[in-house]
């Protein structure tokens, strides 16, 4: 990774080491892919760092953008560029910042994902076979990703102690090392204590025979005993064939928690803090699925509605 971002500059590494200071891994990785490809473009440009003009830039965006890379890409290149420019000029190697003249990349909103019907998620919870040790596991697994939206590394990162049972509370940390904590319901909490009773033990045992260093709760009868997302995508893939959802995946059981919650009157705030969704931006491409009960409840409040009924208070009677 460093040499596919080495150019001969002596400053390149003091840039790293200032970015690593202050950056997460997966965002230093993130700058030196798309560092390392601005700097090849400007070489193949015949440009450089240090001479590379407003229209340049441009130019390389708009190369991107022909590429067709996802708007979410779009956004980290834009991001990366105004980094390094931004460090650049800071350090004195630029007598100007010309990122600070580029108009900022755009994510489109993103709209919502297909969501079950409440009748489909019932025909899929209830098609495991729960008379067996495995469809214990896994009709425990549906019900938790149901009833809490939790993300699927969530749900597979769970460990012992991260359960409160007596207050049907995980203590998770979830996307950018955000904690929060995920209730369940009483239907989610019966069958993870029969899975904690009963299965789990079961389960081990059928794998490496022991318990020990075994802190994931989620276990899989396999010598390495770790449940992984390719074992949970296939399980959940399997139930929906069975009842006639193909394309179900574990992302959908949270889009539809989220969807259901929201068409049975929850409001945004707390359905963003179920989520765990760093901003309620996120959470409103749930509103959308709502569009059909707001527009009969403007019907029948809005004056020039079809069902409109004025409103009428008691009124006492005058003796």
């Amino acid at each position: 990774m460093w040499e596919a971002v080495r150019t001969g500059c002596d400053w390149l590494d003091e840039f790293w080491f200032d970015c690593a200071a202050r950056l997460r891994p997966n965002s230093l990785r993130n700058l030196r892919l798309c560092v390392a490809r601005h700097l090849r473009w400007l070489n193949d440009a015949g440009s450089s760092l240090q001479e590379a003009t407003l229209d340049e830039l441009r130019r390389y965006l708009a190369m991107l953008v022909d590429r067709r890379l996802a708007d979410a890409t779009l956004v980290v290149h834009r991001w990366a560029l105004g980094t390094l420019y931004r460090w650049v000029y800071r350090e004195g190697l630029r007598i100007d910042n010309p990122v600070v003249k580029l108009a900022p990349m755009i994510r489109r909103t993103r709209g919502l994902r297909w969501a079950p019907t409440v009748t489909q998620i019932e025909r899929i919870l209830h098609a495991p076979d729960v008379q067996t040790a495995l469809g214990v596991r896994d009709r425990c697994i549906l019900e938790l990703l149901y009833a809490t939206g939790m993300r699927a590394s969530e749900l597979l990162g769970l460990q012992a102690w991260q359960v409160d049972s007596n207050n049907r509370i995980f203590k998770i940390v979830g996307k950018g090392q955000r904690e929060r904590l995920v209730l369940y319901g009483e239907a989610a909490a019966h069958w993870l204590h029969l899975y904690l009773r009963e299965v789990r033990a079961r389960l081990i045992g059928q794998g490496r025979g022991d318990g020990k260093g075994i802190a994931h709760l989620f276990v899989h009868p396999v010598p390495i005993l770790t449940m992984t997302y390719t074992h949970l995508w296939r399980m959940v893939r399997r139930y929906g064939q069975c009842t006639g959802l193909p394309l179900l995946t574990p992302h959908v059981f949270r889009h539809a928690f989220a969807t259901h919650c929201k068409d049975a009157g929850m409001d945004l705030i707390t359905l963003q803090t179920l989520l765990g969704h760093a901003s309620v931006a996120t959470t409103t491409i749930y509103l959308h699925s709502s569009m059909d009960t707001m527009r009969a409840l403007l019907e029948r409040h809005h004056p020039r509605g079809i069902e409109y009924q004025p409103f009428q208070r008691d009124r006492k009677r005058e003796p």
